[in-house]
């Protein structure tokens, strides 16, 4: 029942934002389901029980499976964006905030790696595709400015593109995640 002063568009805007949190919620509990046990082992009804809604709740938002799984993995690579920005903005010297960066590069790496990655390549190629765009354009944004800020201090040679940077991060990072013992040695250095 609604109170007769009452304007519909508060009702409306009331009702969008429940909606983005249950949303948000289904994709926050699939992510961590999906980090634990891997795509293929979580069930749809897993996540709706974690999430609190129905299974039918969860297809209201995402067509199938394979578009919640796409809604986590740009949910974390927002996360991870948001991660190097936070990283790159610190008041510390070009290399202090780089060393942060493989860190967080190599973490990452460990959390996505081995069956997750492998099921994506397998079960999930359009996907893949869809996400190194948005991860390369997320690279543009956010981790360029901040090599171009070590060239300028001398510290990234002018001849080495980004681009040639990223494929270098990202050897290195699972490389490490694949051995996680070598991460705590390469700190020590």
């Amino acid at each position: 029942m609604r109170l007769m002063n009452s304007d519909p568009a508060d009702d409306q805007s009331g009702f969008t934002k429940r909606s983005r949190q249950k949303k948000q919620r289904i994709i926050e509990v699939a992510t961590t389901l999906f980090m634990r046990h891997g795509f293929r082992k979580v069930a749809v009804a897993e996540i709706a029980e974690g999430a609190g809604v129905s299974q039918v709740t969860i297809y209201k938002y995402f067509a199938d499976k394979a578009g919640l799984v796409e809604a986590v993995l740009h949910s974390v690579l927002e996360e991870k964006s948001r991660e190097y920005q936070q990283t790159f903005a610190l008041e510390e010297p070009f290399m202090d905030r780089f060393e942060r960066f493989l860190r967080l590069k190599t973490e990452s790496a460990a959390e996505l790696w081995g069956e997750g990655m492998e099921v994506l390549y397998k079960e999930y190629p359009g996907l893949v595709a869809r996400l190194t765009e948005e991860r390369r354009r997320l690279f543009v944004e956010v981790t360029a400015p901040f090599l171009d800020e070590g060239r300028a201090a001398g510290f990234v040679d002018q001849r080495v593109s980004n681009e040639s940077i990223l494929v270098y991060i990202d050897i290195l990072a699972a490389g490490f995640a694949a051995r996680l013992d070598l991460v705590g040695q390469v700190a020590k250095q």
